[in-house]
């Protein structure tokens, strides 16, 4: 879940790698595949499901474990870690992409650090080569190679695209290296499986990897079009209801996921294991926000798309007292100022400079400060607290949804989900309050209520919910939009 707003004051990251065993490689590749996984595979490549609609397509799969990623009818349907095996290797998740009502794509994700851990160089270059092998079998013919493309940062994508029938299927594996020819880290390969469509064969035949899109109008949306898609209902409510839903899984992939669903919003199918190679994304520790903006505006050229600051959480700040300087996030600075009025008013202990030399992350500081206070701190600024009102209703009232950076743990809030790393806890600290950096989207707003509408990146269930603007804003570290280029708010 975690996308790293409790990342260190000094903004220093360490960097941890997960890396697969061999004896899992062995298990992968020396199992003896059960008919499960053959129903499996057969499901899945059946031709049949490009003629079926989505109620039927469910139908078919739902036995074997598939579920709608939300509650909205005809929903994308998601297999997670599924037992059988496709290709000869056991999935990480399988995703069946619907548009107007009919299979758009199936996505399979052969290989994933975030949900399988990272492989070395010589067993990801063996899995590779023993797919390819297997979909040649399967197509009848050797396929067309795809140039390999370099990545910002030392990261790097091939694929090979082969033709059977009336459909197309697309394999991609991309890896990453340490600077100066340092250490190789897998980072996925996965199978799209799509109709073909002979008027991008020649795309094809050059191995041109260009970011796809389902539309070119969808880009180019004028603001009253983006408006239409703002639905008023009677109670109140202002919300936007198409935002697509993706299921982050139990990685903490809620960054990459939300941007996926943003992106998807507008066209554009780019999945969170390319954006979380592209960011730099842990498994554990989440996105770096900076990293993760980064990523998306180096996309811009290619999505037409650009990234509005509306609470910028990345902002820093100098606290210069006597001879000592500290560098703070500039949100965190203005919090901290905010809460030792407060705590002078009520006799309480208030936050030193110097106590900040040894704070290893926002989190930390929030920990130093009395849960009452804090929020007492956080609502003292009117200012802060209008604006935050305010561009929640501009953007949502335009028709674009907020990706919105917070702190869970400051407020109750019904099924919330920690990462892993969170639910082990460190050694001596296990009655510490539970406080995570967390990325979700912002869909809308009532007035009338006072509440701000929101949705995480945790499947069906979790499409629209409600928290009171004033909680809205005590958890609330960080606020951006993502507009068509030509759009100007």
């Amino acid at each position: 879940m975690q996308a790293r707003n409790s990342q260190p004051i000094t903004q220093h990251r360490s960097r941890r790698r997960t890396r697969a065993s061999w004896g899992r490689l062995l298990t992968v590749w020396l199992g003896v595949q059960a008919s499960y996984g053959a129903d499996l595979e057969d499901a899945i490549l059946s031709p049949e499901l490009w003629s079926l609609d989505a109620a039927r397509v469910q139908e078919q799969l739902g036995p074997l474990g598939f579920r709608p990623v939300s509650t909205q009818a005809g929903a994308d349907l998601r297999l997670a870690k599924p037992e059988g095996r496709v290709f000869g290797q056991p999935p990480a998740e399988i995703l069946v992409h619907f548009d107007q009502g009919r299979v758009r794509d199936i996505t399979i994700m052969l290989h994933s650090r975030g949900d399988q851990g990272a492989l070395g160089e010589a067993d990801f270059r063996f899995v590779v080569t023993s797919v390819c092998g297997r979909v040649t079998h399967w197509a009848g013919n050797s396929g067309q190679p795809r140039r390999q493309e370099t990545r910002p940062g030392r990261r790097y994508a091939a694929g090979r695209t082969w033709v059977r029938g009336d459909l197309r299927l697309d394999l991609e594996w991309a890896w990453s290296k340490e600077e100066n020819g340092g250490e190789f880290q897998s980072e996925y390969l996965k199978a799209v499986l799509q109709p073909y469509d002979p008027s991008r064969r020649a795309a094809m035949l050059v191995g041109d990897s260009r970011l796809d899109s389902t539309t070119t109008k969808t880009a180019m949306l004028t603001l009253p079009e983006m408006r239409k898609r703002v639905e008023r209902r009677a109670n109140g409510d202002v919300v936007i209801p198409s935002v697509p839903m993706v299921d982050q899984g139990e990685k903490g992939y809620c960054a990459v996921a939300t941007i996926e669903r943003l992106l998807r919003f507008y066209g554009y199918q780019v999945d969170q294991h390319v954006l979380a190679q592209l960011a730099g994304s842990d498994a554990d520790r989440g996105t770096d926000p900076t990293a993760l903006v980064g990523a998306v505006r180096r996309m811009a050229s290619q999505t037409k798309l650009r990234v509005v600051a509306v609470r910028d959480s990345e902002a820093t700040a100098e606290w210069r007292e006597e001879n000592r300087i500290v560098t703070l996030l500039k949100n965190l600075l203005d919090l901290i100022r905010d809460y030792n009025r407060v705590a002078r008013r009520e006799k309480a202990s208030e936050i030193k400079q110097t106590e900040l030399f040894h704070s290893g992350s926002v989190t930390e500081v929030y920990r130093m400060m009395k849960p009452d206070l804090l929020r007492q701190a956080k609502l003292s600024d009117k200012v802060g607290l209008n604006r935050f009102k305010s561009d929640v209703q501009r953007f949502i009232d335009a028709g674009v949804p907020l990706v919105w950076g917070v702190t869970v743990g400051l407020v109750p809030e019904k099924e919330i989900e920690f990462s892993r790393a969170q639910i082990r806890g460190r050694p001596g600290q296990k009655n510490e309050r539970i406080l995570e950096g967390h990325l979700r989207l912002i869909v809308g707003y009532n007035a009338s209520t006072g509440e701000v509408l929101y949705s995480d990146t945790w499947g069906a269930g979790h499409e629209e919910k409600r928290m009171s603007l004033e909680d809205a804003w005590v958890i609330t570290e960080g606020l951006y939009a993502v507009v068509p280029s030509h759009v100007r708010l």
